[in-house]
């Protein structure tokens, strides 16, 4: 969340989603680890004002 902080809001996004999709893939859809991230990842879109797309 670094680049978020940094103002680079796409390539934060991106990367948040790269790492949802991994996990998801490592741990499965419904490990915690998973799960939070996904909450953590809906919360990209909601910052930037895109509520209805978190």
């Amino acid at each position: 969340m670094h680049q978020w902080a940094c103002g680079e809001a796409d390539e934060s996004e991106a990367l948040f989603l790269r790492v949802v999709q991994r996990m998801t893939e490592v741990l499965g859809e419904g490990h915690p680890h998973t799960l939070f991230a996904r909450a953590s990842y809906a919360n990209v879109p909601a910052e930037r004002g895109l509520v209805e797309e978190a």
